[in-house]
């Protein structure tokens, strides 16, 4: 019988009603670490200037990651707009189908977030 594991949360607020974050890089333990550096690093030569920030999100950045159960949630925040055409988004493919240490995440979820107006 499979036994279900509550992951999921909604985040508490704040005296003022804000969000207060769960997530923390000294969540990010080993062996999930290698794997957050890997994305960074793919963010960092595949965007260049164009990468503001680089945020991880979800069990791994919670420190509730489960081995053959977890994906990696990232996104990059950019300078300017998110790549559209099909030439500029080959490389996440290439750096999904990259990412064979184990353990590694059951998947990378790559995504894109323009910064124009923060």
């Amino acid at each position: 019988m499979i036994k279900i594991q509550k992951h999921g949360a909604v985040l508490s607020t704040d005296k003022d009603g804000y969000l207060i974050s769960d997530v923390s890089l000294d969540k990010i333990v080993p062996p999930w670490d290698e794997a957050v550096n890997f994305i960074k690093e793919a963010y960092i030569k595949h965007l260049g200037k164009r990468l503001h920030s680089v945020y991880i999100r979800g069990s791994i950045a919670r420190g509730l990651a489960v081995e053959g159960i977890s994906d990696l949630d990232s996104f990059a925040l950019l300078r300017g707009n998110p790549p559209k055409k099909k030439n500029e988004l080959e490389w996440t493919k290439k750096v999904s189908e990259q990412y064979v240490k184990a353990p590694k995440p059951e998947g990378l979820d790559l995504c894109f977030v323009d910064s124009n107006g923060f």
